[in-house]
């Protein structure tokens, strides 16, 4: 039924698909409401599935009402677990010399949470007048709460587009994650350490 109601909405809201913002293929983002005026607000969304599942399809059952509101959406894909993996993360964020077993931990789980803010750094990018609400469920909402931290090998919002995030919207997320750690489904692929 998901898939069904996002196949009806690219139908049906003016759409752009499949915009790269980042160099891996899974690195894609969609906007709904592309005819909305330019100061539109602009929902950006993450799905979730214990990062390692899901897909921006699932998304697309609430941009129609979105539309309906007069309020744009861009939902998005980022590398899943354990495709978000080490080397990407070195090549993208680590220097060399800063790669150490201590920061190997985070790596998939950092990877993740950069493509979220490239994400969301490209939809402000192409949408300069919109004002933004950032949320996700689950593991999405996890992820889009890291833009607001200061972690470890995660990168921050760029200066300045802070101020246009107006607001947060996270579903059923596991901020504190060190019971994953427990969890061997979960961390197998994440690699989190206590």
């Amino acid at each position: 039924m998901i898939l069904k109601e996002t196949s009806k909405a690219q139908k049906q809201v003016p759409c752009e698909l499949d915009i790269s913002y980042g160099p891996q293929e899974t690195e894609k983002l969609d906007i709904y409401g592309i005819n909305l005026p330019s100061n539109t607000l602009t929902i950006f969304w993450v799905h979730g599935g214990y990062w390692r599942a899901g897909e921006k399809s699932w998304a697309g059952c609430f941009v129609k009402s979105a539309y309906n509101w007069g309020i744009k959406s861009v939902v998005i894909d980022y590398p899943l677990a354990p495709n978000g993996n080490i080397l990407y993360q070195i090549t993208s964020n680590f220097q060399s010399s800063q790669l150490t077993n201590q920061n190997l931990q985070v790596a998939n789980l950092a990877t993740m949470c950069n493509s979220v803010c490239q994400a969301l750094e490209k939809s402000m990018a192409m949408l300069p007048g919109s004002k933004f609400v950032v949320g996700g469920h689950s593991a999405g909402a996890q992820l889009v709460s890291s833009l607001f931290h200061r972690i470890p090998s995660v990168q921050a919002l760029a200066e300045g587009l802070t101020d246009r995030v107006v607001g947060a919207f996270l579903m059923s997320g596991p901020y504190d994650m060190r019971p994953a750690i427990h969890i061997p489904f979960i961390n197998d692929v994440l690699q989190l350490k206590p």
